[in-house]
């Protein structure tokens, strides 16, 4: 997306919203990324006054009922101002011709998915009566999580007079040909798939297929031309074909485009398109009798009902939004048992009536559309508004369950009238039981008046029904069960180590018995911890270990005599083991030493401790030719100590145990090439081909060799002993395993050490392998543990990879890096997945000193970091290239204290007293913060107001103040009450409220308008680090003695128990954009992830800055977290989660529970349940 700086000429606010920049400007006006007070970017189109006439109200307002993931939704317009504007969601991306011209055409599932996602995006729009109009390449977005269609229905409609070639390049080569004659065709939906069909054809060849040199050319085009199609796969090449029809009769409707395409390409899963009342009928009608009666209950608790006054007294209407709620709101409110409840929601979840996971909505388009939802709201009528009362009151009352919060005499009146009511509605649980505490609270104040005693009696009575009652309480047992169960499944799902496979089913059972956010918080951890699968089979140690090319089959080999395949999907062995059979000789008679798919994944490869190589079929299991006998001097066997493949899978060179020869042998005639490659100071005991296949790595415990295969020629690498030796994938470096328990890179060519060894096994280290992409190289040994190691800095990865209880002799990346497989002395093989919450890329470097700040640029795209060496730099996040750096002008030292505004566009950086504003997009000073000549004073801490106009500074006399950056002045008195110096600020979301932590043990909280302190100080000890949530109604505290704490703004309480773990003080502290993730630095170097709602620690901490932890971001769609650390470096970690968990786990690691294992976890608790099953 094209973006420019703000000129003179424009505006710096228009309505509540400030411009920050440009995106665009075409006929109709411009388009601004700008923010409101939220601080949530949005892209506002402001129309041009001159002559352009804005769309009609009721367009505007249809195009804002519009949903799903494809489109760009309309958040507000003023189309009544001066001037007019619309503001939509900004995405962030590129637009498809920015992306084809960058990245080359799209093919495969990138351009079906692409097709389908702008087809679906079509339905939706057309589904709201709206029309795009000027459907182009530049109008599809591709965003974080897949394509966006933006400026639907906002376009007005352009004739080739208007069409001039001033305009949007393209925008005449997509319009249908019933279009180009003024008054002979009307601009409706069928125009609009003809542009889709011109747009597929576009992402295709990258090429505007009507285009040409003149508007009447382009014409001519368009009404009689024919395009090559032959660039489109088979699936789409028939419905484009159809969509560039000359008739619009003749073209299929988005809707049948959408049903045709939908799942194709990698978007199929990102949300699923907003149901239009076809596919709720369908649901509606493929239901039991039962499910069909529980679904009106089901859907209007999930509907928020607004009195909306009209203009004459006492009329009105209802408006209708959606209520988000979670599966707990259901309980007892529908006549079905548990699991067909939850099948029922699952169900209306894959078809997209409703939308989200733990915490879900319906689709606000079968809110707006689906007739028989409008019956069911109609049935209703006002006394949905009396059920939303009930249920709010039941939810506040539930959070503090405080007498106050109970209904007043009044409320309990209505509240029981209306549940004498026959109703679509029902209460849950809690709301039963909130009226009951309510009824009962009332009772007792009015013991001295029978009369009102007996009349709420009765009225609890009728409301409730003693047959409710008597089933609440059944209910209540149940749920005492499962909830009991739930937790005894929460502890036996933390045995990752020991099973992975049976952790996860566990932890998607305790999930189905209780979709608490504790089971939400213990599937996430099992997601963001590496162990994956356990393979046990063989019965001995696992001495190696080989992926498939094509990633679907692992062999291990072991000290059994046998080779076991297993399937990568199911991790489940495939077949019966292949016997290697031969003479034994040794102790390690028998062992399959080694084992190497072909190129093709046709054939494998295997030498052992019987003195042959195998070739076997891997289709087949049988195996091809005779066996290769080794021989050793003058005997006619040997022990194979390892073998190498070269990497077209004709060569095998093999090192032989009693010998300091590595030979090479010619797999199709069995015979020996040339002469042994001699010399060595002993044994080889690890091979490896370079990727070219032009140099072999010979390792014995004396040194390593590389040999010139032609020539013969050798070069001794290092004195240190080596174990194993592997080529990275360009062949310029080599890593060896030293006797000295360390890991070294070697330069190739110049046979020069790169960077310092790689410590931290603490035993042997025997076995290595490069990630296909070079960036990690993965090390095992005696300990048991494997470890991961950036290449670029040698520094550790992660924790190491615990689990196995023997020495991990053999390891291998799997296809794309994703997953590696390991085998140990323990007799398993084990898989663990490597980018689980791992970090991504190597770091950021450049800063000379700590870096003290970092944010998101808009979009994502870009890092912005400041550091105490004086330096604003920004970089770009796809390639971790530093894009600019400049030095702050006006410091006089190294800076102490410095903070990011929220997009990343100022930066403010203090030193020695004295402050200034550094704008990181301009790369320039907008000024010192000076007040009647003087510098600000010695700062401690800093942070900007949410809209970046204001900037708190923590002050060394204790105080706090604001200033305005817009004017560089101060703004009101100081704010004052902290008894020492303030070190941790924090504006809330809105910006009204300013938190302060300080050395003197206390966070106040202080009224930003009004420049006065709110309620008590919190006492938590010195505060470190302060921050809120995203809604704004929690504060998070992290603490000098390392716990985190959260505070309920709103009632002024504790929310539970201290976040622990971290050894040493919190320093910086960030909730993802939806509330649910707190991150969490702090000075013993870890970054840790916490559950909010569950208040539980997701995954492992992330160690890899290995010092003080400064500041930390997630990326604004909340699956990338930046930190900052004072080794001076910015780090990248993955962070997602996804939106149904469950399923998530179930996919990467869980297996179905068989009843006789739910049984014995579970003696005497609720009935089977099927977990994870496939098929």
């Amino acid at each position: 997306m094209a973006q420019e700086r703000l000129t003179a000429r424009d505006p710096s606010r228009i309505g509540a919203y400030h411009l920050w920049r440009r995106l665009g400007a075409g006929a109709q006006g411009v388009v601004y990324e700008a923010y409101p007070a939220s601080g949530t970017p949005v892209a506002l189109k402001v129309l041009r006054a001159d002559g352009v006439t804005p769309p009609p109200r009721r367009e505007v307002e249809a195009a804002s009922r519009i949903g799903g993931p494809w489109v760009a939704k309309v958040l507000a317009f003023d189309l009544a101002g001066s001037p007019a504007y619309i503001a939509s969601e900004l995405i962030a991306g590129p637009s498809l011709a920015e992306a084809v011209a960058r990245d080359g055409v799209l093919t495969g599932a990138h351009l079906e998915g692409v097709a389908s996602a702008v087809a679906s995006a079509l339905a939706a729009i057309h589904g709201a009566g709206v029309v795009h109009r000027d459907l182009k390449p530049e109008n599809v977005i591709i965003g974080p999580d897949g394509p966006r269609v933006v400026d639907f229905g906002l376009a007005r409609m352009v004739d080739h007079q208007q069409t001039d070639g001033h305009g949007q390049p393209g925008t005449l080569a997509y319009l249908a040909p019933e279009l180009l004659t003024p008054g002979q065709g009307r601009q409706g939906p069928a125009a609009d798939v003809f542009a889709w069909g011109a747009l597929v054809l576009f992402a295709a060849t990258g090429r505007h297929v009507f285009d040409r040199d003149r508007p009447a050319a382009i014409i001519d085009a368009l009404r009689s031309h024919n395009p090559d199609l032959s660039a489109l796969p088979a699936s789409l090449r028939p419905w484009v074909e159809s969509a560039l029809a000359k008739s619009p009769r003749d073209r299929p409707t988005s809707a049948l485009l959408m049903n045709t395409l939908q799942g194709a390409g990698p978007y199929a899963d990102s949300g699923g398109w907003t149901a239009p009342p076809a596919t709720a009928d369908r649901v509606y009608d493929a239901l039991s009798p039962g499910q069909q009666d529980a679904l009106p209950a089901i859907l209007l608790r999930m509907v928020t009902p607004t009195w909306v006054p009209s203009g004459r007294a006492g009329g009105g209407d209802l408006d209708y939004g959606t209520a988000s709620v979670t599966r707990q709101d259901f309980d007892g409110t529908v006549g079905l048992d548990a699991l067909a409840l939850d099948d029922l929601l699952r169900h209306m979840s894959d078809e997209g009536l409703v939308v989200g996971g733990p915490t879900m909505r319906i689709n606000s388009a079968v809110l707006a559309t689906w007739p028989r939802l409008r019956a069911w709201l109609h049935d209703e009528g006002l006394d949905l508004l009396e059920f939303n009362t009930i249920r709010l009151a039941a939810h506040a009352w539930q959070g503090g369950a405080q007498p106050r919060e109970l209904l007043n005499r009044e409320e309990l009146h209505a509240a029981t009238r209306w549940t004498a009511a026959r109703h679509h509605t029902a209460l849950n649980d809690t709301e039963r039981h909130f009226l009951l505490m309510s009824g009962r609270a009332r009772i007792r104040a009015a013991r001295r008046n029978r009369t009102i005693v007996a009349a709420l009696a009765l009225l609890l009575v009728a409301a409730l029904g003693a047959a409710g009652l008597a089933a609440q309480r059944q209910r209540d047992t149940d749920r005492q069960r499962d909830l009991a169960a739930a937790r005894e499944f929460h502890a036996l799902s933390r045995l990752h180590r020991s099973d992975p496979a049976l952790s996860g089913g566990v932890a998607v059972a305790a999930w189905q018995l209780d979709p608490s956010p504790e089971s939400r918080a213990q599937l996430l951890d099992v997601l963001a911890t590496p162990a994956r699968a356990v393979l046990a089979g063989h019965t001995g140690a696992v001495v190696s270990v080989a992926g498939s090319p094509d990633g679907r089959l692992l062999a291990t080999g072991g000290e059994d005599g046998t080779v076991r395949f297993w399937d990568l999907a199911t991790r489940r062995q495939v077949g019966a083991p292949l016997t290697v059979t031969g003479r034994m000789i040794d102790e390690e008679m028998g062992s399959v030493k080694a084992v190497a798919f072909s190129p093709d994944g046709r054939m494998l490869v295997t030498g052992g401790g019987d003195g042959a190589v195998r070739v076997y079929d891997v289709s087949t299991r049988r195996r091809i030719g005779e066996p290769l006998f080794v021989p050793l001097n003058d005997s006619d066997f040997a022990v194979v100590s390892d073998l190498a493949l070269s990497p077209d899978g004709s060569t095998v060179a093999t090192g032989i145990r009693y010998s300091t020869d590595a030979r090479l042998w010619d797999l199709r005639t069995g015979r020996q090439i040339g002469a042994p490659l001699s010399g060595g100071d002993d044994a080889p005991v690890s091979l490896a081909f370079s990727p070219d296949g032009t140099r072999l790595a010979s390792c014995g415990e004396g040194s390593a060799y590389v040999w010139k295969v032609r020539s013969r020629e050798r070069v001794k690498v290092g004195d240190d002993g080596c174990l194993a030796a592997v080529f990275s994938p360009d062949g310029d470096a080599l890593a060896t395993a030293d006797s000295d328990k360390k890991t070294r890179l070697w330069d190739v060519r110049t046979r020069t050490r790169i960077g310092e060894p790689m410590a931290g096994h603490t035993g042997k280290v025997v076995a290595l392998a490069f990630s296909p992409d070079g960036q990690v190289l993965a090390t095992s040994g005696d300990d048991g543990t494997a470890r991961l190691w950036d290449v670029r800095t040698q520094s550790q990865v992660g924790d190491p990879l615990t689990g196995h209880t023997g020495t991990v002799q053999a390891l291998t990346f799997i296809a794309d890096g994703g997953m590696l497989a390991t085998g140990s002395d323990d007799g398993t093989a084990r898989l663990w997945d490597v980018r689980t919450h791992r970090q991504i890329g190597g770091p950021f470097t450049g800063h000379t000193g700590p870096v003290l700040a970092v944010r998101f640029g808009p979009g994502g795209r870009t890092l912005r970091s400041g550091g105490s060496d004086r330096t604003a730099r920004v970089w770009d996040r796809p390639t971790y290239r530093q894009v600019s750096s400049h030095r702050i002008i006006g410091l006089p030292d190294r800076v102490d204290v410095m903070d990011l505004d929220a997009g990343g566009r100022l930066m403010a950086a203090s030193a020695r007293g004295t402050t200034v504003l550094w704008d990181m997009t301009a790369h320039e000073r907008v000024g010192p913060l000076r007040e009647n000549g003087f510098d600000t004073g010695e700062i401690y801490g800093m942070a900007f107001s949410p809209d970046s106009t204001m900037l708190a500074l923590g002050r060394v006399d204790h105080a706090v103040l604001l200033w305005d950056t817009r004017t560089l002045r101060r703004s009101g008195p100081p704010l004052t009450g902290h008894g020492d110096v303030v070190t941790a600020l924090a504006f809330s979301p809105d910006g009204m409220t300013l938190a302060g932590g300080g050395s003197d043990a206390t966070v106040r909280l202080w009224d930003v308008r009004a420049r006065k302190q709110v309620g008590n100080p919190l006492p938590y000890g010195p505060g470190s680090a302060v921050t809120f949530s995203p809604d704004g109604q929690i504060l998070a505290i992290g603490a000098d003695y390392g716990a985190v704490r959260l505070w309920d703004v709103r009632t002024g309480r504790e929310k539970g128990s201290a976040l622990t773990g971290h050894r040493d003080s919190v320093l910086s502290l960030a909730f993802s954009p939806d509330g649910s993730l707190l991150a969490s630095g702090s000075a013993d170097g870890t970054v840790r992830l916490w559950d909010v709602e569950a208040r539980r620690q997701i995954g492992t901490p992330f160690t890899d800055h290995g010092e003080m932890v400064l500041s930390l971001e997630f990326s604004p769609d909340g699956t990338v977290l930046a930190s900052a650390g004072r080794e001076g470096t910015v780090r990248l970690w993955e962070v997602s989660i996804p939106s149904h968990p469950d399923r998530a786990v179930c996919a990467a690691s869980a297996r179905p529970l068989t009843r006789e294992e739910w049984s014995r976890l579970l003696p005497g608790g609720p009935a089977y349940r099927r977990v994870c099953a496939r098929g």
